[in-house]
C-alpha cells in the first residue's frame, strides 16, 4: 500500500522529470557534435501516457462509477444501485430455458420461411413442490407471538392464518415492523377490506386486488377509498370503536409516528391532486434522460432481449 500511495505523490515525478531533461538538454542543445534523436521525446511521451492512464485508473475511474450509481439512485431509487436484469433460476439454482412450443400436425406452419419470432413460446419449468406443511408450534401460552420486520406485504400475514386456521386452537399475535409509515397505512386498508363483511368475498377479492395491483385503479375503487380513509384517520388519530380495533393494536406507535400516518392517509382523499401518469413520465425522464425519445424503441429491446426469454408465463407474439 506504501508503494502504492507513493504513484500519487508530486514529489515521485518531480525529481525524475527534471532529471530528465536536464539530460535531454545538456545532450541535444549543448552538445551540437552529437546527432539529434526522437528517442528521448518517445521515452518522455510514454512515461506520461503510462502516468496519466495509472492515475485515471484509481482516482478518476472511481468518481466515474460514483456518479453512475448517483445517476441511476435517482431515477430508480437508492435500492436499484448496482443492479441489472440478470437470470432466472429455478429451486435448484438451475437457470430457466426458454423452448419453443412444439406445434401439432394441424398446425404445421406451411411457410418454411417464417421468422422465429412469429413462434408461440413456453417456459419450461420443474413441476414446484407443494408447500411443506407447517410443523408444531411451540408449546407455552395462548397465543403465539410472531414478528414480521421489513416484510412490506400484507399477503404474509394473510398465507400464514390461512395455513394455520384449525389447526390446534392457538391464536397468532403479529408484529409488524416496517421502515415506512406508508407500508403500515397500507396495511390498515388490506385488513380493513379483507374484514369488511359488508361486502361479498368476490367484491373484497376484487377491491383487493384492484388496490394493491393497479396504479389507474377503477372509479368504484376509488370512491370506496375515499369513503373509508376517514375511518382509518379515526382509527390512528383517537379512541375509535371501528371493528378493526378488535383485530389491531397501534399502543406501540410514537404520537409522531401517528400524525406522520395521518398524514399519509389524508392524501387518499379524492379531493388530493395526483396525476400518476405525470410522476411516471418523470421518472422514465429521469431514468432514460437523453434516450428519453426512443423509449418505446429501448422498451422493445428490454423486451426482446431480457423479458421475454426469462418471463416465467406464457405468452404469444406481441
Amino acid at each position: 500500500m506504501a508503494a502504492l500511495a507513493r504513484l500519487f505523490m508530486p514529489n515521485t515525478y518531480i525529481a525524475p522529470t527534471r532529471n530528465f531533461f536536464n539530460q535531454y538538454a545538456k545532450t541535444h542543445f549543448k552538445d551540437r557534435s552529437k546527432p539529434q534523436t526522437a528517442a528521448p521525446l518517445f521515452h518522455l511521451m510514454l512515461f506520461t501516457g503510462v502516468t496519466g492512464y495509472v492515475m485515471e485508473h484509481f482516482a478518476i475511474g472511481q468518481y466515474h462509477v460514483e456518479h453512475k450509481h448517483h445517476e441511476q439512485a435517482a431515477a430508480m431509487g437508492p435500492a436499484a444501485v448496482g443492479t441489472s436484469p440478470g437470470q432466472q433460476f429455478d429451486s435448484d439454482g438451475k437457470p430457466l430455458v426458454v423452448h419453443a412450443k412444439p406445434k401439432g400436425p394441424a398446425e404445421e406452419d406451411p411457410d418454411p420461411e417464417e421468422s422465429e419470432d412469429d413462434a408461440e413460446y413456453v417456459v419450461v419449468e420443474e413441476k414446484a413442490d407443494a408447500d411443506p406443511e407447517p410443523g408444531p408450534l411451540p408449546e407455552g401460552d395462548e397465543f403465539v407471538n410472531i414478528l414480521v420486520t421489513g416484510g412490506a406485504d400484507l399477503r404474509h400475514l394473510v398465507k400464514t392464518v390461512a395455513r394455520r386456521r384449525g389447526k390446534d386452537g392457538r391464536k397468532l399475535r403479529f408484529f409488524l415492523h416496517e421502515q415506512y409509515h406508508e407500508v403500515l397505512a397500507r396495511h390498515l386498508l388490506f385488513l380493513q377490506i379483507i374484514n369488511n363483511k359488508a361486502l361479498s368475498v368476490r367484491e373484497r377479492m376484487e377491491t383487493f386486488l384492484s388496490l394493491y395491483g393497479n396504479t389507474l385503479v377503477r372509479e368504484k375503487d376509488l370512491e370506496y377509498l375515499n369513503e373509508i380513509t376517514a375511518e382509518l384517520i379515526e382509527l390512528v388519530t383517537d379512541n375509535s370503536e371501528h371493528p378493526l380495533t378488535r383485530i389491531t393494536d397501534l399502543s406501540h406507535l410514537k404520537f409522531k409516528d401517528r400524525d406522520v400516518l395521518q398524514d399519509v392517509l389524508k392524501g387518499w382523499f379524492k379531493s388530493v391532486p395526483f396525476d400518476v401518469e405525470k410522476l411516471r413520465d418523470q421518472r422514465m425522464r429521469g431514468y432514460y434522460r437523453e434516450r428519453y425519445d426512443f423509449k418505446k424503441n429501448l422498451m422493445d429491446f428490454d423486451y426482446q432481449q431480457h423479458i421475454k426469454e426469462k418471463a416465467r408465463v406464457r405468452f404469444g407474439q406481441l
